[in-house]
């Protein structure tokens, strides 16, 4: 078992697609005392996982140095403004 806190970005896409998997699964029990609250709760924190999972996946796609890229290709060596290429 691993004992680090710290995870890979593969692992936490892992579980944070597991985490939605098992929130759409449930089932509501409107018969159960703060059903109404743990429904909200349930899709709040679905909605925080779904925005985790695309800022991973845009962060993938974003060459590992994109900041030496922008700045060699900045007409001073200098990383542009926004991190685009001037």
């Amino acid at each position: 078992m691993k004992s680090s806190l710290t995870s890979s970005p593969s692992e936490t896409l892992v579980a944070l697609r597991e985490l939605v998997e098992a929130i759409d699964r449930r089932v509501p029990y409107a018969e159960r005392p703060g059903e109404v609250r743990i429904s909200k709760d349930a899709a709040l924190l679905r909605s925080e996982a779904v925005r985790h999972i695309e800022a991973l996946l845009r962060d993938q796609n974003r060459p590992a140095d994109q900041d030496l890229i922008d700045a060699i290709m900045a007409d001073d060596g200098n990383p542009t403004p926004g991190g685009g290429v001037a």
